[in-house]
Order: structure tokens, then sequence, then C-alpha cells
């Protein structure tokens, strides 16, 4: 949507103009774009997106054009997938000819990358004003500004995009600024002087009123670009246009990463469900990758959990029920997998009936959200009486005090049988200063 600011000759501001229509006093150009929806209404509006953009790409045969592209670069048979490079095949109405595949298309986007960059990537900055101060920037700026992108990676991405683009047909790289990037600058800053004893702030004698102010020096991140390749089915943009009014970015992250990325949001983030109707290729995948497993000798390890750990074990239990635990976990034992991982489910007699349904395949218990010590210890107690051959726990050790004292407190109950409360004496004692 292209937007343009003109003077208004009668002195009443700015005007907007839009696509030559010159707008009215109130009307806003943005009302209808629906990236502006509330909330519930814009993920519905991103699906519709999504799902549009993905049919028009399949509609146009691209996703198989792209693996035969890849396939022909690298020299790998488009049926199979492998390595055909090495292999002599006979071909034609009386076998009379031979067959061997080359990877020409690799040497020529190699080849092409390096003409393209034949010379590094470098800024040139322009100034607006022609005045000698400015004009003496320009040449200072253009070089920090390079810099800057080379420091950040950024010609190591724009080759990947190159690349992309010679095999795909299209690459993109995707610029954004982090803040806690880059060099780290002194600050000075007033903040509160407190007296030692008391801790209380020191009235200003000037305004006894407001507290006494001292300046300390703190560091600060002052910020770096950061620099990411981008895959042509990782965009999504209005299909059938020469040039889309939007893009959207495709990013695999987790509830972890978002939250501290919106802190604002992070509640909402942390109990968010994200429901989709794909059991039927859950399942079908599971089996085939414990065949594969089988075949290879390959140990398999299936977890078999509620949809999020992040919220308690009776809001888990009461909006999913006990039964789904127990499916999920009958399922991931029937359909290949040789340990079980799976949650807490409230009770000793509700996990003891998930050994049960494992039907004698090894069963670990996952530590789940943030516990207390004592808790925890306690849960893989009963578990291991209750037939658990261990546990996998990850943030209730490294987000411990001491990884090491709560590690060997939990090897302490599970191999060495010792109770919960035992263990979380000698921990306890471990975490005295």
């Amino acid at each position: 949507m292209a937007l343009d600011t003109v003077a208004d000759p009668m002195g009443k501001g700015p005007r907007v103009m839009h696509s030559g229509y010159e707008l009215q006093d109130g009307e806003n150009p943005l009302q209808d774009y629906f990236a502006n929806k509330p909330s519930e209404e814009l993920i519905d509006e991103l699906k519709t997106r999504i799902t549009n953009n993905w049919n028009t790409i399949q509609n146009r045969g691209l996703p198989n054009l792209w693996r035969l592209s890849y396939a022909q670069a690298f020299g790998m048979d488009p049926n199979s997938a492998t390595n055909a490079t090495q292999r002599l095949q006979f071909c034609g109405a009386q076998q009379q000819y031979i067959r061997f595949r080359v990877q020409m298309t690799r040497a020529h986007v190699k080849q092409r990358n390096t003409l393209a960059q034949g010379q590094r990537p470098s800024f040139q900055c322009v100034a607006v004003n022609d005045d000698a101060a400015s004009l003496a920037q320009t040449p200072i700026a253009g070089k920090v500004i390079t810099y800057v992108f080379r420091q950040s990676d950024g010609e190591r991405v724009c080759y990947e995009a190159l690349e992309s683009d010679g095999y795909f047909g299209e690459g993109f790289v995707w610029c954004r600024w982090d803040p806690s990037g880059g060099d780290r600058e002194r600050v000075k800053t007033q903040v509160p002087a407190n007296d030692q004893q008391t801790g209380e702030p020191i009235p200003d004698p000037m305004e006894p009123s407001k507290p006494f102010m001292k300046t300390v020096v703190k560091t600060k991140p002052v910020g770096a670009p950061t620099y990411q390749s981008l895959y042509p089915w990782n965009i999504v943009r209005e299909p059938n246009t020469r040039r889309s009014s939007w893009i959207l970015t495709r990013e695999k992250t987790s509830k972890a990463e978002l939250m501290a990325r919106f802190p604002e949001k992070a509640e909402a983030i942390k109990h968010l469900q994200l429901k989709r109707d794909t059991e039927p290729g859950m399942i079908d995948i599971l089996s085939s990758v414990g065949r594969e497993c089988a075949a290879l000798g390959m140990p398999f390890i299936a977890e078999a959990e509620f949809p999020t750990t992040y919220a308690t074990v009776e809001e888990l239990k009461q909006q999913y029920g006990f039964e789904y635990l127990r499916r999920n976990v009958r399922l991931c034992a029937e359909l290949g997998a040789d340990i079980v991982k799976t949650n807490w489910p409230g009770d000793p007699e509700g996990f003891a009936k998930l050994v049960e349904a494992t039907n004698g395949i090894p069963v670990v218990l996952a530590g789940g959200s943030r516990l207390e010590d004592k808790e925890l210890l306690w849960r893989m107690q009963v578990a291991v009486e209750a037939g658990a051959i261990g546990c996998s726990v990850g943030r209730n050790i490294f987000m411990h005090a001491s990884p090491e004292a709560i590690t060997r407190a939990l090897a302490r109950v599970i191999r060495e049988r010792w109770s919960a409360d035992k263990a979380y004496d000698a921990l306890a004692e471990e975490l005295e200063p």
C-alpha cells in the first residue's frame, strides 16, 4: 500500500494521498488492512493467507520442480533421493546406451555465485544536504555500515540466498535488529542513593521530598542487525501478483523464545494451545520411524505427553483427561517405541496405569514444568516404585541453582533407591552456603 504525504496549502497540516486519491479528514487508509485486525481475527486471517499461498504454489507444481532441481544439482535420483553420481545405468531400446549423472547444475550455480560476489558487498551513503559537513560524513558512514554488515555475517547469508536463487529460482535475506547484540558501551545513569544501614533512599539536601541521585556507570549493548537467508517456501505473499503489497515470513520457534521476545504477552503465550488435526499423519510418521529404527538397530524414544507442559498437572488433567495421556502412551508402545517418555498424571495410581499401558515397554518420567525439589524427588520415587526405569528431566536441572547437586539427588533416588526425603535432606546440605 503506497502512501504519500503532501503539504496542505490551507495550513491544516500534512494530508495523506493514497493511489492518487486525497483522503478526507478522519479517514484511515489502513483501517481495512488485515494486519490491523484484532488478535482473534488476525490468526484466522493469517491461516487463510498461508493456505492460499501454499495452494497456489502446489497448483503451479513448484514443490515438485524444487525437488527435481535440487536432485539434479546434487546428482541425486529424483525418485529415491539417493546419490546417483557414482552409478552407471544401461538405457535405450536395446540397452545400448550408458547413462550417468553429473553435477553440472551445481557447478553452474557455484560459478554464477562466484561471479556475483567477485567483489565484497559494500555500501555507499548519499547525503541529502549539499553542505560541506554532510558531504564529509558520507564516506565514514558508508564504511561504518559496511563494517557492521560484515561483522553481522551478512556476506555469508547473502551467499546462501544466492544459492537458493540458483537452485529454486528465488532467495531472500531477512534483516532484523537485535537490541541485545553488538558491542557494549558504557553509559552514565542517575539512580537513587540508598543508606547502607537502613536501605532507605537518602533525601536530597536541596529538595528533601526527593531522593538524592547518584551517577553510576553501566554497560549496555548497542544493538546490531541480524541476517537470515530464507527459501521460497519460507515466504508467504499475495498469490497471482508480480509484486505483493505484504510479505510474511515463516519461522520455527518455541514458546520460550516467543515469551522472551514478547514479555508483555508471556502469560498468554505460555497457555497457548496449538491444536491441529494431524493425528493420522503423526501416527503414520511414528510407525515409519519405528520401522526405520528397528531396521537400523537404533533406539527409539517416543514422547507421549500433553500438548503443553507449561500448565499445571491439575489444569492439563482437567482439560484433556487421564485417558488422553494413557492412549498416547499405548500408541507409542504399539508403534515401535523402545522407551516411552510421559508426563506425571497427578497421582501414583495414575502413573502405574501408564506403565501398565505400555505392556512391558520401558517408561521414563518427564520432569515437566519447574517444581520444588522435594516434589520432583517424590515424583521420581513413586514413579520408580510403579515401574519407571528412569527420568527425562530438562529445565528442573539446567534452571536449578546447582544442576550438579540436583542431578546427584535424582540419581540417588532412581539408581540407589534412596527415599525422596533422604535425598532431599542430602541435597539441602549441599546447597547450604
